[in-house]
This record gives structure tokens, sequence and C-alpha cells, in this order.
């Protein structure tokens, strides 16, 4: 009997370890530490669009995603000017098109243009022409006609000036020069003509492109002061019997102390 009982009670021990085992709990899968599905999406990256109004009122920097477009903020304003358009680059070349996808951080520039005074003429040829009153020209002036200059020129109501010498001018003088055409905004592709007097002896010169407003050009002026040089072209040495030039080459020029 005492066998049996041992029997039984053995036969009961094995079978409640055998549950014991079964009831185990199942292994998770997601790896220790792992994300939850909620936090395994990164956010989208973004980039940041500033806006540089040139001295007009301030546009807050605006952030957008990758790969995404920025819009087109009201227009800023400035006294004494109307607002242009906005440019991707400082020297106010390419104009900047809001429907781009934007992939990196970007400045964006506004451009200006000095306001009609009231009571001014406001017929429709708005073509900038040379005085003809004798007081405001060179002594023995020669008008010299610069043909295909850039198209962008008169972009921002810049100003243009030749540094001349030779002549009476010795080591060098400021002319203005006269740009044929819109005198606020260039049309693309649509080459310009500028006109302007200097002493019939003068031997060369080069241009400079200034920013609007610019009455006396300064080579040492950086920044965006009165008489800020943005843009040089290259020498053109004066023939003798000859007032008609092709533009040279223009470059972006910034003033670097030696």
């Amino acid at each position: 009997m005492k066998k049996i009982t041992s029997l039984v009670l053995l036969a009961m021990s094995g079978a409640f370890l055998l549950a014991s085992c079964g009831e185990q709990p199942a292994a998770s899968s997601q790896p220790a530490g792992s994300p939850t599905d909620s936090a395994s999406t990164p956010a989208a990256q973004q980039i940041t669009v500033k806006f540089n109004t040139d001295g007009g009122s301030a546009i807050a920097d605006v952030k957008v995603d990758k790969g995404g477009k920025v819009a087109k903020p009201a227009d800023p304003t400035k006294e004494g000017y109307t607002f242009g358009k906005w440019y991707e680059d400082s020297i106010k070349v390419t104009e900047f098109d809001f429907d781009t996808p934007l992939s990196s951080d970007i400045t964006l520039y506004a451009s200006w243009v000095a306001a009609t005074p009231s009571g001014s003429d406001s017929g429709s040829d708005s073509t900038p022409t040379p005085s003809s009153d004798s007081d405001s020209q060179p002594a023995g002036a020669v008008q010299y006609t610069v043909t295909a200059l850039p198209w962008w020129m008169p972009n921002d109501g810049a100003t243009l000036f030749a540094w001349a010498w030779g002549g009476q001018s010795g080591d060098g003088a400021w002319y203005p020069i006269s740009i044929e055409g819109n005198p606020a905004t260039g049309t693309k592709d649509v080459p310009c003509v500028g006109t302007f007097s200097v002493p019939a002896e003068v031997t060369g010169f080069n241009m400079a492109r200034c920013k609007a407003g610019t009455t006396s050009p300064d080579w040492t002026v950086k920044g965006d002061a009165e008489g800020r040089i943005y843009n040089k072209s290259g020498d053109v040495t004066c023939t003798a019997g000859t007032h008609s030039y092709e533009s040279p080459a223009w470059t972006e020029y910034e003033y670097k102390p030696q």
C-alpha cells in the first residue's frame, strides 16, 4: 500500500513540474531599449530662409521643411523707395523664384527703385539722357558710348560711373554714365548701352556699378554705404577718334586693403 501511495505522489509531482514549465511567458521579439513605433519616424529636416531688406522694414526668418517652398512675404517698405524684387545673390542678378523647392539655408536680397518725386514728369519715356548743359560737361567734352553692357546693369536702381584717366583727368576722375533703356530694372539677356562725357584727352577708362543713389563712388567703401562699388569692368584703352567701345568683362568688386 505504501508503495502504491509513493508512486501516486511521484506521478503527481512530475505532472505539476511539467505544467509549470509550460506556463513560461513568451519571449518578447522587441530588442531591449528599442524605440516604439510612434518614435521611429525622424522629424523632417528644416532649413532657414533669411530676408535681407537692404535698409527696408525687417522680415523675420522663416523655417520650411527641406524640399519645401517658402511663401512670398509681404513687400517690405523703405522711405523714398519702391520695392522691386527678391534676388538670390547680393549683387542682385538672379531673381528668386518662390516656386523653387529649397534644399539648404538661403538668404534673399531685396531690390529697391528710387520713388518718383511728386510732380515730376510721368511720361512714358523713362530713358535718361546726358545733360546738354555746358556747365555740367567737362571742358572740351567728348561723348563716349559703351555697347553690350550686361543686361543687369540697372537692376536695383544701380548707378554707373566711368573712371577715366589721362589728359585733364590726370590719374583719374569719375564721370556719370547714363544707361539707355529702363533705368530701374533691366530686361534679361537684352544688353544695355551707356553714354558718358569725358575730356577729349582721356587715354583710358573702366566702369563701376554702384549702390543706388551714389553720387561719388569710393573704391574703399564696404557694406551698403553710399559710394559702395558692387561691380567693376575691365580697362578700356582709348583710341584717337574712336568714341564707341564694347563693354569689357565685369567682375564682382569688394575692397580689400593691401
